[in-house]
């Protein structure tokens, strides 16, 4: 009995050793496949991981404040947004959970995508709207009100505010339509992300009158009235893949696609000037009132393109530096992210990478 019972434990101890052997040469395998995004990036800090959090889009506050939104499977509680306080790389006592709520007080079980801070607001895209909270709200409440809703056009997966001047707007945001067949050119190629730009300077009147209780705003229209504000785009980019991130800066574009479990892909294209662009603009009629200007980026556009871990997520940047992250970490996927060392929000040089590629 006493030899049955040890050759038993034996054979657990092996089976748990090899597992843990794996673990490190699988680990060592994914480090040499995604090489050359490893010898670029930063491991800032650990994206929060919990069961009933799945994280999908990323705003840089500074170089160590950061806000991380996300949904909770199966719409068990809200949606939610973390604000990370980091130092030396670690979270602090400050970093905190909010949870979003509508207008009416119910729970915002909103598919999270991106989220910027824009003046005093935060906004979370998410189920064709951009929903709009305070910022003070998210840094300090355990719960926050909606605001009011912007409604965009499809599907609007992620969000990310430029900051810069890209023909005579001060800042541009990136919802996707991540889902079917848009254009096919005449070589073949289908073109299956649409990027849009909108300018949210022309619906900051309807958030302020909304933040003041002037008007009534939201979505959900089974819950309460709807009285969004829709806000169209004003020009957009055509790519060939499932985009999941974007953000633009000193000139480029840089898109974020991944499927799953398949490697994630980092693009970087050269954003045409306006001249080029009025050139080269398809027409678009069937997304507003008048037609909408849409250009291909391609390979020709193309400065360079990396890959790395899996389920990569939005893309933002701050200071000259891109941060971007995968939500693989998340226990809904049993930690996969985790045991493999994707569990970061990342961050690495733009102008660097552009640099070196000239």
């Amino acid at each position: 009995m006493k030899k049955k019972k040890l050759r038993v434990l034996s054979i657990i101890a092996g089976v748990i050793t090899l597992l843990t052997i794996s673990l490190f040469v699988w680990r060592g395998i994914n480090r040499r496949v995604y090489a050359t995004f490893y010898s670029f990036v930063d491991e800032v800090c650990k994206v929060p991981a919990h069961l009933d959090f799945v994280p999908q889009g990323i705003t840089v506050m500074d170089g160590e404040e950061f806000l991380i939104s996300g949904y909770t499977p199966m719409g068990l509680k809200a949606s939610s947004v973390y604000y990370i306080h980091t130092q030396d790389g670690e979270h602090t006592d400050e970093t905190h959970r909010c949870y979003l709520l509508n207008a009416d007080g119910s729970k915002n079980k909103v598919h999270c995508g991106g989220i910027a801070v824009y003046d005093e607001y935060v906004i979370v895209s998410g189920s064709g709207c951009l929903w709009v909270y305070m910022l003070e709200d998210i840094l300090k409440k355990e719960e926050a009100v909606l605001v009011c809703c912007l409604d965009v056009p499809g599907f609007a997966s992620t969000i990310s505010i430029s900051g810069e001047d890209i023909f005579t707007a001060d800042w541009c945001t990136g919802p996707i339509h991540r889902y079917g067949l848009f254009y096919k050119n005449d070589d073949g190629y289908y073109y299956n992300s649409k990027i849009y730009r909108f300018a949210l300077d022309e619906a900051l009147d309807h958030i302020e009158k909304a933040e003041t209780g002037a008007q009534a705003a939201g979505a959900q229209a089974d819950k309460q009235n709807k009285a969004a504000y829709v806000l169209d785009p004003t020009y957009g980019f055509l790519v060939r893949d499932g985009v999941q991130g974007v953000t633009s800066m000193d000139g480029y574009l840089l898109t974020v696609s991944s499927i799953f479990v398949s490697p994630s892909r980092i693009d970087i294209y050269k954003l045409p000037d306006e001249e080029t662009f009025e050139n080269n603009a398809l027409i678009e009629q069937d997304i507003t009132d008048g037609s909408l200007p849409l250009v291909i980026l391609d390979e020709d556009d193309r400065v360079m393109k990396f890959y790395c871990p899996m389920m990569m997520e939005s893309a933002t940047h701050y200071n000259g530096k891109i941060y971007t992250f995968s939500e693989s970490g998340a226990p809904l996927y049993l930690g996969s992210g985790r045991l493999l060392g994707y569990e970061f929000i990342y961050r690495f040089d733009l102008r660097e990478r552009t640099e070196s590629e000239k």
